[in-house]
């Protein structure tokens, strides 16, 4: 999984026609194949700041997005910005939930609510046999 994040510094006066235009990139881009999410963020202590992300199943998905016309029309968006756009393409080998919480906060040799053994708790079990 790719995570592709775009932070943006918009001026005041460019702050409807930015927002606008990445809204409707949203719908197009959640479709295309490959695309396992995409959303939009607005900085909580300053409204000029926008976190557009996309999620890609494949390097060749993300690929294909970039060649895209929608993906022209995020290049126009950037030249808006008041400081440089920062781009990042995160590569992601893992993922996990609220299971990886459980198991680091739960003390060893006991079973996080989830009733799975987590290493933790596996490693003491088995030193004890």
């Amino acid at each position: 999984m790719i995570a592709a994040s775009l932070r943006l510094v918009v001026p005041a006066k460019h702050r409807t026609e930015v927002l606008r235009t990445l809204r409707s990139l949203v719908g197009p881009t959640s479709a295309q194949a490959g695309c396992a999410g995409c959303g939009i963020y607005r900085d909580a202590l300053d409204d000029g700041i926008y976190l557009y992300v996309e999620e890609w199943g494949s390097r060749e998905q993300l690929e294909r997005h970039i060649r895209s016309g929608l993906y022209r029309r995020l290049l126009a968006v950037m030249e808006i910005a008041v400081e440089q756009p920062e781009v990042r393409y995160d590569t992601i080998s893992e993922r996990q939930g609220f299971e990886l919480v459980e198991a680091i906060r739960s003390p060893v040799g006991v079973r996080p609510a989830s009733g799975r053994l987590t290493k933790r708790t596996a490693k003491k079990k088995k030193s004890e046999r």
